[in-house]
């Protein structure tokens, strides 16, 4: 069983109830799957497909599980990355992952707006600060008018859905893939 099935069958059995809590907030079975459907409808929409990489330069936080499980639906890989990695890290594992995408808010991206024009490989940004309205595409947007459509990608059991960056005693990352 994949991600996606997963998702789609929790929401279905148990869609009132609680899936993710944090603070005050709260997203049910159901309300995290149409959410992550808008994310994998509007990454369809912008060209990602099946195999392409999007980078998640984000938080711990209800936002970072929709996008995962976006991502995740339509076969993408999902490549989470430290929000503390300095700007020279974050560069070298853009060039080794080579996202199609890069989904973070405003105090992350700040740093890297000089130096994103190098990486011609990312063609969305997606954030979800408000401080580069207009400039980048905005996960609010993408909330507020996404489709909630159910995927009718199938992502397949070998297919990678996540790459996981650790550096353990080489202190140097390396990209772990995750089926």
């Amino acid at each position: 069983m994949n991600l996606k099935a997963m998702l789609e069958e929790a929401a279905e059995h148990y869609g009132g109830k609680t899936a993710i809590a944090l603070g005050d907030r709260r997203l049910s079975y159901a309300e995290l799957d149409e959410a992550s459907n808008k994310v994998a409808n509007a990454l369809i929409k912008m060209g990602v497909e099946k195999g392409d990489r999007v980078a998640m330069l984000l938080p711990n936080s209800p936002e970072f599980v929709v996008i995962y499980f976006g991502i995740t639906k339509i076969g993408a890989v999902a490549i989470p990355l430290d929000t503390k990695y300095k700007v020279g890290e974050l560069a070298s594992l853009f060039d080794d992952s080579r996202p199609k995408v890069l989904v973070t808010e405003s105090p992350f991206l700040e740093p890297l707006v000089p130096i994103l024009p190098r990486f011609n490989y990312i063609e969305h940004v997606i954030d979800l600060g408000s401080k580069y309205e207009g400039r980048f595409l905005s996960y609010q947007e993408i909330m507020a008018t996404g489709s909630a459509r159910k995927v009718e990608v199938e992502p397949e059991p070998e297919d990678i859905a996540n790459i996981a960056y650790t550096s353990g005693p080489t202190f140097r990352p390396r990209g772990v893939m995750l089926s």
